[in-house]
Order: structure tokens, then sequence, then C-alpha cells
């Protein structure tokens, strides 16, 4: 890439190639972009700058002679004067590293990872602290020796031409300003920004559009028309997930529910934390987007309910029923379950007279009598074929439940007589195990078809040896 040539310069050193293209495709257009690898590439550029540089990037840990020594070597050699400042960045950088670094002269610390829009602000915010002492050397001619910490670089910081090097950097700010709000807007993202010491929201332009918000809020847990489009639940749930985060994984997601437009839609926030260096930490700053992902999130349950419902019913599939009947009995094992099994007496004459598409049109009325005759809590699902389950918890006598169910499935439909064969099993008789309770009302089930259907039945021991009808479906799952 051929960057844009500019009187700033900026010396990346890094022995990381991505972390070079980042840094170096980010400020693009604003400094003339060199790059170093090592501690003697560093040293080259720095001897043959002839017009100095405006800053000095550093990984603290470079390989080789590290960040502290490379430091001392430039200091040790003057050339503290060629550069306007320093910052220094690295992960897991300790305070006894920042300290030592800035006593040898760096402006800043940017942690890792780097977030675009944080690295951006924190190099124009460091340079731009250099070109305010520069205004206060120019107008108040004993500032340096008033103030002996700050180097003397009266001379290479004095303005030349028209507008000094502070207003020519203003104005280049003000048009990246203006880049990142345009791409913002056509991003269809919604940006922020928090400061937690003065409770200051800012939202981007497009953003505070989007959202029908004024671009600058204060106290936003406060502001009526913040809560009215977020909720309180919804802020208070994000503060917490934020201050959940830590200096080492300050990223945070989450997923809410938001009025815009006087419809609730499904959007997702990513937000970064920004840390201080405080024992513990404090959180001082946030920055993140709201996206919309209703589309994506409706599509997502379209896909969840059609892996765990049956399409021709509506009710649970076989799979599905099976996840979680395993989950309620492992987790109530104390508690009477019953396991019932039933398929329709005769189905195949309603396909076979009829014709498959009225052979349906009666198990969905079968389904729709089913759920109508249950508890909300109870399942129902469909086997295959013309076989259905109902599981539901139970307190004293089962009989008359099941006999409730019995009777409420037992009629006609468009004049097609409906008539089922029933199995029940209970946790209490044949255990906690699924598929040990699916084969044991499975059998109580076959011993209704053998003996000339259209009841129920309980199984009991001697019902063990016994075969049955649709336990084959059961191993397919498995």
């Amino acid at each position: 890439m051929k960057y844009q040539e500019s009187s700033y310069r900026i010396l990346i050193a890094d022995a990381r190639p991505e972390n070079q293209s980042f840094l170096a495709d980010l400020f693009c257009g604003i400094f003339e972009i060199m790059k170093a690898s090592n501690a003697e590439e560093v040293m080259d550029a720095l001897q043959n700058s002839g017009s100095g540089i405006t800053l000095l990037l550093l990984d603290i840990r470079m390989p080789g002679p590290n960040g502290k020594n490379l430091l001392s070597l430039i200091n040790s050699k003057n050339w503290t004067s060629t550069i306007l400042s320093m910052a220094i960045y690295s992960k897991d950088i300790s305070r006894s590293e920042i300290n030592d670094a800035f006593k040898l002269g760096i402006g800043d610390c940017i942690s890792m990872p780097f977030h675009p829009y944080v690295v951006y602000q924190r190099v124009i915010n460091t340079i731009l602290l250099y070109m305010i002492q520069q205004r206060l050397a120019i107008h108040w001619p004993g500032f340096w020796k008033q103030n002996p910490l700050v180097p003397e670089k009266e001379d290479r910081l004095r303005p030349t031409g028209k507008f000094s090097p502070a207003e020519n950097l203003l104005k280049i700010l003000d048009q990246e300003r203006t880049k990142y709000q345009f791409f913002s807007s056509m991003s269809e993202e919604a940006q922020f920004e928090y400061a937690a010491d003065s409770s200051v929201l800012t939202m981007s332009q497009w953003g505070a559009s989007l959202l029908g918000l004024p671009e600058v809020i204060t106290r936003p847990f406060e502001d009526e028309k913040l809560l009215s489009i977020f909720g309180k639940n919804t802020l208070e749930q994000l503060k917490a997930i934020v201050l959940s985060t830590t200096p080492d994984q300050p990223v945070a997601q989450f997923d809410c529910k938001i009025r815009r437009d006087g419809f609730v839609r499904w959007s997702r926030i990513i937000c970064r934390a920004t840390w201080s260096y405080d024992k513990p930490p404090v959180c001082v700053n946030v920055i993140g987007k709201v996206l919309d992902v209703h589309e994506e999130y409706c599509r997502l349950v379209d896909l969840e309910y059609m892996a765990s419902h049956d399409t021709l019913t509506g009710l649970w599939n076989h799979a599905a029923a099976k996840r979680q009947i395993s989950s309620i009995i492992k987790q109530h094992s104390d508690k009477h379950f019953a396991l019932v099994i039933f398929d329709l007496d005769y189905f195949k004459n309603a396909n076979d007279k009829y014709g498959h598409l009225f052979g349906d049109k009666v198990l969905k009325h079968v389904a729709s009598i089913l759920v109508q005759n249950i508890r909300t809590d109870d399942i129902a699902a469909r086997v295959g074929g013309d076989e259905f389950l109902i599981f539901f918890k139970y307190h004293f006598n089962l009989e008359p439940v099941v006999q409730r169910i019995f009777d409420s499935l037992t009629g006609e439909y468009e004049n097609f007589p409906i008539s089922i064969s029933m199995g029940v099993a209970t946790t209490s008789s044949c255990g906690n195990d699924y598929n040990t309770l699916f084969r044991c009302a499975d059998q109580a089930l076959y011993s209704v078809k053998r003996t000339g259907r259209g009841r129920f039945s309980f199984y009991d021991d001697s019902l063990k040896d016994m075969f049955s009808v649709i336990s084959p479906i059961d191993e397919m799952i498995d």
C-alpha cells in the first residue's frame, strides 16, 4: 500500500506484521508511515529522519532489546528532540513497565487488543497535548524554564507557514471526524460512547437519528426518551454486563429488545470498556454499537422451531421430546411422572379410503384435541406416523387423568371414526431412564393391540417379555 505523503511521520515499531498493517491502515492519509521490526531498524529510522518523527508508536515488548532498553538508548543519544511524542502498547503490560516508560518520555500507553476508535483517539490526543504545549511555549516565553519536566522542543515546535502544526492537525482531525460520521451513516450502525466520570452518552449522528435520540445525553440512566426505547431493566442489565468485563477481557455482547418506530425489535449491543490503571481498576469509558438483528433472530427462532417440532402437527418431535423428558427426570428424580404412548386404530383406512391429505387432516385434528386436554407444562410429541406420546407429572391417582385424555381423543372427524390404543408407564414402576420408560409404555400399548384395541393399559412386570409396537423408532433416535 502506498501511503499519502505528509509532513507528519509515524514510526510503527513492532515485530508483528499484522500489527504493523493494522496501525498503518488506521493512520493512512494522516501520517507518512514508517515501519520498524526491531530495535536496530528503529535506531536507523531515527538517525536518518532529518525532519523528525511526529510519533513513535512502540511495542514495549518487541523482541531483541526490549522497549524499555530502546527508550533508554534513545534518551542516551539525545534523540528525543527528534520525536514529537511517543506512545507504547503491549498485551498484559505491567504497572512498573508503564511507570518506567513514562519516566523515559512516553506520552501515553495504549492497551491491547486494539480497538480502532480507541487507538485513533489516543494517538491524536497524545499529539494534540504536545501541540498545546507548543502554543504555550510561543505565547508564554518562560514556559519551558518554569516547567522543567517538559522537554525543550520549542525550536522544533515553532510554527512555520500560515498555520501552525497544531492548527493543521486540528483541521485534519476535523476532516477525519467528518469521514468517520459519513462511514458510520453508511454502515447502518448506531455507535455510542459513554463517559463514566461525567455520565454523558454520545451517539453517532446516524445512530441518534435512527433511534430518535439526541446526539448527547447527560445522565442517560434517567433520560425518559432513552428509557422508553431500551427500558430500565435492559439498561441495568447492560451496565452489569459491562462492569463484569475486565481489563484483559473488555469486550461484551448483549442481545435485547428495543422499541423503535413503535415496534419492538431484537438488537445486539457490542461494546468495549476502558479500564483505569488503579487497583482495583475502574471502568472509565465505554464505546460500542447497536446492531439490528431482528431478522437474524427471527430466522434463528424459525430454524430452532423446525429442528424441534413436527412440521405437520406442530407438536414436539420425538428427538426434542426425549431431550426434554430426560432432563426433567434427571432434575426431579423424586417426582412421579407418566409416559403415555398411543396410536390411531385402523388409521390406514383413512389414507386408503380418503387419501393422504385427509389422513394428514386427521392427525392435525388429533394433535389439536391433545393440546387442548393437557397442561401447558406437559409434553406432547408426535413419535412418527400416527403414533404420539404424552409426558406429565402426577400426584395421586393416575387412572382418572389417563381416562380423561383417552376419552377426549376418542370420537370422529368428518364422519371418520377415531379410536385410539394407549399404553402407560410410570417412573415409579419403570425407573428414571427414558429408554426404559418408553419401552415399557410401548409394551403396554402392544398388549392393548393384541387384545382388541380401543382402550388403555398400564405397564406391569407381566409385560416385560412382550414384543413392542414402535420400539425400533427409539433405536433410530439413539
